[in-house]
């Protein structure tokens, strides 16, 4: 393989009309041929071994084939690739230095970005032309970063070569710039209406390069000052209120721009604005709806010999500003805008004139015209003790506020207020109404002024508790609550404490109305409010009511029990009055049915479930009434019992281990509530001792261990939290046991081996079989189970063993290996040596039975397998017992060949062929 090199910028072949012969040997003359063209371009065999090459490539990776044949049709190739030289992005490129700086523009070139590499191939880089010594300019190379220096004086030019790692190149040419140089110049004076500075006065450039020339920027900003470049000319026009400067530009078109400062003088005579910056504020009050300092005389505000004529040359948006007489300046109107403003002008007798801008502030506001403090007397402490006033006031300007107390409240009332930035702090204890003032400020002097107001806030009172009597009974909360500004105070019911169903309790104007019975001491929870957003609790106390039926069970509820397993009411037909204590005679009624079954009273007292549920948290109500209509509730919530997920388990000894299949059993895995109840377990029936077995519990962990040789059983209760329970019934099973048996010797075409002779079970169960495996594999021997019987057909090449697998039924698996032994001693094939074969033209048969041989007599199978060295010149191929030839061996050649007699005997052989010259 060689390169072949396309230069892009010049459009050619850098090496065309090329002699292959230079690439070939051979002492026959040779014969070149081009076997397989590029896909961009053509090649061809212009005279002898000339290669000329035509077309415009674009594939960067595209390559051709060149054949050298000698007379007796051997030959060889050669793969010509295409190398794209490297490119230069700009024939020309500039560098730039700026005397202003004293520095270059960019003293750092990366050259990646200058030169392009199709290919891309690594690009090393020389320097094949340095600047003159008399320029006063550097420049090296690092790799691929160009650095310049120096201080040039004069012109200079370089040239840097870009070579790939084929030898192919490109060059750049490099100039330096001088960007152009920033003039000192005096200020300069306005006369009359126009004004021409050359701006060739402020700007030189080294090079002589004619210079464009663009307006920055006037500073300070003025709109007397008008300032604007035609060609070389800065045109200033207008009248400089203050000494200004003018910002020009300069660029010699190589893309460096250099700025300049023309300075203007002030002009003279021209009235003067006494406030800085020649802005003032006038205020709107929004509270008010007036401008506080209107018809207000502007000529305050100027300075001049002459006399001056006063104009509103700029309206504000959202109000309205006229020149009433002489310099008197009326606003009207209702503004919105808090950024709005206005111009007012003062113009002497000559034209020359100065603006004032007067710019609206919003005085600050108070969100509410009084404000209310509140002292809570129950807790002895204000409601809010510290006021954020910035949530009081406001400023439309965002202006920052300042605060005062400009009233304190009064010393007799008890109470204190003071300040401290924007928060209002309040203390002491007050005993009387009280009032205060702050006023805030903004940052231009306007302000507003708070009003703020004491409240004190209901008092709870207490009251002795109250005992139900008839059907109403009313409460005057006027008696539970006491307010000190004497405000009318509203009432709001709140809750009853513990809630019972027998107690309700409503509010009505300043009454509260209790009616029903309270089975226990109860109170009720009542609010006041002033109506100023404060409202405060009371309670109530209820007695309770006498003669009441009593619950026996604390808290007024029991379980009652559904075994889930036996399908029943554990505990039907109960007799519910054993709940009740009573001095009358009570009637019993269910008064809330379940949702998943049926409750009903039998017969006086007894009480009867139907049904099957299926909700474990369903409940019901019972009610004993005695004969004046008082009652109590009995609440009886179902309960599950245990149960377990099957009707019995086994354990199961493995005698081949020695121990149990599984030793520990958690029962969460046994056992189920549906409830979710914790169950606590024992053992009610232990194994029998002369079993061998042992079972011990931790938690709800069963533990088995022991050495059974007998069957047993065993049981085990699991309990809820409400005592009811299920058994579980345990039995002990013992796994297949495997035997040892004597080696099998194959006879005839079938050897039936009985696998019952190869398992026993100790409990007597019958035994599945299940073929596993064959160690080590062979083609030759085939195994299979059928009920009872291993299968073995074939022959044993040597000695090895059949996995097999034995289960009784119960889930474990035990495995067995039955011993084979060698049928008879195979021998594997043997390579015979054979001379080298010469190719005869065409096709060549070659007979592998010359090359092998066995000695059992085997049919054997050959297989191809390699060719060495390769060559695209020869094909090999197998054909039965026959080796097929065609082609051309360049050079003495060996292939592999594999003989197999199709059990484990394996030989390779090597076929050598002569080499053809």
């Amino acid at each position: 393989m060689i390169y072949t090199t396309w230069d892009p910028t010049t459009k050619r072949f850098v090496n065309n009309d090329a002699d292959a012969g230079a690439y070939f040997t051979d002492n026959d003359p040779l014969t070149y041929s081009i076997v397989r063209q590029p896909q961009g371009f053509s090649a061809s065999i212009l005279s002898g071994s000339l290669v000329h090459l035509s077309g415009n490539p674009q594939l960067t990776s595209d390559s051709f084939t060149v054949r050298a044949t000698d007379p007796s049709g051997l030959y060889a190739e050669l793969t010509e690739v295409l190398n794209f030289a490297p490119q230069a992005w700009w024939s020309h490129s500039l560098v730039t230095y700026d005397p202003n700086s004293g520095a270059f523009v960019t003293s750092a070139i990366d050259l990646g970005s200058r030169f392009y590499d199709a290919n891309r191939d690594e690009l090393k880089y020389s320097m094949v032309e340095v600047p003159s010594v008399s320029s006063g300019m550097t420049a090296n190379l690092s790799g691929s970063m160009l650095y310049l220096g120096g201080t040039p004086t004069s012109p200079a030019t370089f040239r840097v070569k870009a070579t790939d790692t084929h030898g192919a190149s490109a060059e750049e040419s490099f100039s330096l710039n001088f960007a152009p140089k920033a003039l000192s110049q005096p200020a300069v004076s306005l006369s009359g209406a126009l004004t021409q500075v050359d701006l060739r006065n402020y700007f030189s450039d080294a090079d002589q390069d004619e210079l464009t020339f663009y307006y920055g920027w006037t500073y300070p900003w003025s709109s007397t000052l008008s300032a604007s470049v035609s060609g070389t000319m800065l045109l200033l026009s207008g009248m400089a209120q203050e000494p200004s400067y003018v910002i020009v530009q300069a660029t010699d078109g190589h893309g460096t721009y250099v700025n300049n400062t023309v300075s203007v003088l002030q002009t003279n005579g021209i009235p003067q604005v006494l406030p800085s910056g020649g802005i003032v504020h006038t205020t709107w009050d929004p509270t008010a709806k007036r401008f506080v300092n209107n018809d207000v005389n502007v000529g305050a505000y100027f300075s001049d010999t002459d006399p001056l004529t006063y104009s509103i040359v700029r309206q504000p948006q959202g109000f309205s500003a006229s020149i009433l007489n002489g310099s008197l300046v009326h606003l009207s109107g209702n503004p919105q805008l808090t950024s709005d403003s206005f111009t007012v002008r003062a113009m002497d007798s000559t034209g020359l004139y100065a603006d004032l801008t007067e710019i609206l502030n919003f005085a600050p506001q108070s969100w509410s015209s009084h404000n209310l403090v509140t002292y809570d007397p129950n807790r002895g402490a204000f409601v809010t003790s510290a006021i954020d006033l910035g949530s009081i006031f406001y400023d439309a300007n965002g202006d920052w506020l300042d605060y005062s107390m400009v009233q304190a409240p009064s010393v007799s009332s008890g109470m204190m207020a003071s300040l401290s930035g924007s928060m209002l702090y309040l203390g002491g204890t007050p005993t009387s109404p009280a009032t205060f003032r702050v006023k805030a400020t903004d940052t231009h002097g306007a302000s507003v002024e708070g009003s703020f107001g004491l409240n004190f806030a209901p008092k709870a009172l207490n009251q002795p508790a109250v005992s139900l009597s008839g059907a109403l009974t009313q409460v005057d909360l006027r008696n539970y609550f006491s307010d000190a500004d004497q405000d009318e105070l509203t009432f709001y019911y709140g809750g009853v404490y513990p809630w019972s169903s027998s107690l309700s309790a409503t509010i009505s104007g300043s009454m509260l109305l209790l009616s029903g019975m309270a089975k226990e001491p109860s109170y009720v929870t009542v609010y006041a409010t002033d109506g100023h957003y404060m409202s405060i609790v009371n309670t109530v106390n209820v007695q309770q009511t006498g003669g009441i039926p009593q619950v026996l069970p604390s808290g007024g509820m029991v379980y009652t029990t559904w075994d889930p397993t036996g399908q029943r009411f554990v505990n039907n037909d109960a007799d519910v009055g054993a709940y009740f204590s009573d001095n009358d005679p009570l009637t019993y009624s269910i008064v809330r049915q379940p949702q998943g079954f049926s409750a009903s009273i039998v017969s006086g007292s007894l009480m009867h479930l139907s049904g099957n549920p299926t909700q474990p948290y369903d409940s019901f109500t019972v009610r004993a009434t005695d004969p004046s209509g008082l009652y109590a509730d009995l609440t009886e919530v179902l309960n599950f019992a245990p149960q377990s997920l099957s009707s019995h388990n086994l354990v199961t000894y493995d005698p081949n281990s020695g121990a149990f299949t599984s030793s520990t059993i958690e029962l969460g895995n046994i056992f189920y509530d549906a409830n979710g109840d914790r169950l606590s377990y024992a053992i009610t029936q232990a194994p029998s001792a002369s079993s061998g077995m042992s079972v011990s519990l931790s938690g709800s962990v069963l533990y088995v261990g022991g050495t059974p040789t007998t069957p047993t059983t065993f049981r085990v209760k699991a309990t809820d939290t409400h005592e009811a329970s299920a058994e579980e019934s345990f039995s002990l099973n013992f796994a297949p046991k495997a035997l040892s048996q004597p080696t099998v010797s194959l006879s005839g075409a079938l050897t039936q081996v009985d696998l019952r002779n190869y398992f026993n079970d100790a409990d007597h169960d019958e035994l599945t079989f299940y073929y596993g495996w064959k160690y080590p594999w062979s083609s030759t021997l085939s195994a299979s189970v059928s009920g009872t019987m291993l299968l073995l057909s074939g022959m044993a090449q040597e000695s090895g063993y059949v996995i097999v697998h034995a289960t009784d039924g119960h889930g474990t698996y035990v495995s067995n290996t039955v011993s084979i032994g060698s049928s008879s001693q195979n021998m594997p094939p043997q390579a015979l040596s054979q001379p080298a074969v010469s190719l005869t033209g065409g096709l060549t048969q070659i007979d592998l039975r010359n090359y092998f041989i066995d000695a059992n007599q085997d049919v054997l199978t050959y297989v191809y397998g390699s060719t060495y060295p390769w060559s695209n010149t020869l094909s090999a191929s197998i054909s039965g017992t026959l080796l097929l030839l065609s082609g051309t061996a360049q050079e003495p050649t060996h292939i592999v060949i594999h003989a197999t007699d199709g059990y484990s005997g394996y030989v390779t052989n090597t076929v050598t062929i002569n080499g053809q010259h």
